[in-house]
């Protein structure tokens, strides 16, 4: 985990956060008691066992996510691994 990102998150991230591309899901665990967060990933890891509820395995490029639907989306270290991170970002 990054000090330097796990400090934007709480210094600017808003009360819900989806973390997409979450891999193991250090950041959603460590944030977890403090903010509503979900995390993403393409597969699921042995480390979303501690707290399941909050990951769900959900392919990037076809979210559909209502307007609103959470104050902040993070992701550390996904796009470069995407073939068409625009789609992604849209």
């Amino acid at each position: 985990m990054n000090p330097a990102r796990l400090e934007a998150v709480t210094r600017f991230a808003g009360q819900s956060i989806l973390d997409v591309g979450c891999g193991n899901g250090a950041y959603v665990l460590q944030l977890a008691d403090r903010y509503d967060i979900t995390g993403i990933d393409y597969q699921e890891f042995d480390s979303w066992k501690e707290k399941p509820n909050l990951f769900s395995i959900s392919d990037a490029t076809k979210l559909s996510l209502p307007d609103n639907s959470v104050d902040t989306i993070i992701s550390f270290e996904c796009l470069e691994h995407l073939p068409n991170p625009e789609i992604v970002l849209k």
